[in-house]
């Protein structure tokens, strides 16, 4: 549907486990998704992955499963706040929306 550049084709497999680079922010740059929210999900992906490398290198990382549990549910709080951002009437409600995700994620104690 559409033109022919506006399609996406993923060229991987979902596999289970952790993805070591995400496209995520590329499809929602291009899903329209505005740039403000493009740029905080950028900077807390980074902290989140940050934070995930130091708890591993302090030794207090959890099992692989735990951790992969972790991930999926911090994976989900972030795609639904992006969703809900992008549907936001107004830029400052998406922002919020945004805010309300990052401060759950802190909840985590990650």
């Amino acid at each position: 549907e559409g033109e022919e550049g506006d399609r996406i084709e993923f060229l991987y497999s979902l596999t289970p486990g952790v993805a070591h680079r995400s496209f995520g922010l590329n499809v929602a740059r291009m899903a329209g998704v505005p740039e403000n929210i493009i740029r905080l999900a950028g900077r807390k992906a980074k902290e989140l992955e940050e934070a995930t490398t130091r708890r591993r290198s302090s030794g207090m990382a959890l099992t692989n499963h735990e951790d992969e549990d972790v991930t999926r549910a911090k994976f989900k709080t972030v795609v639904d706040a992006m969703r809900a951002a992008e549907a936001a009437e107004d830029p400052e409600k998406g922002v919020a929306i945004i805010a309300g995700a990052q401060a759950a994620l802190r909840g985590w104690g990650g």
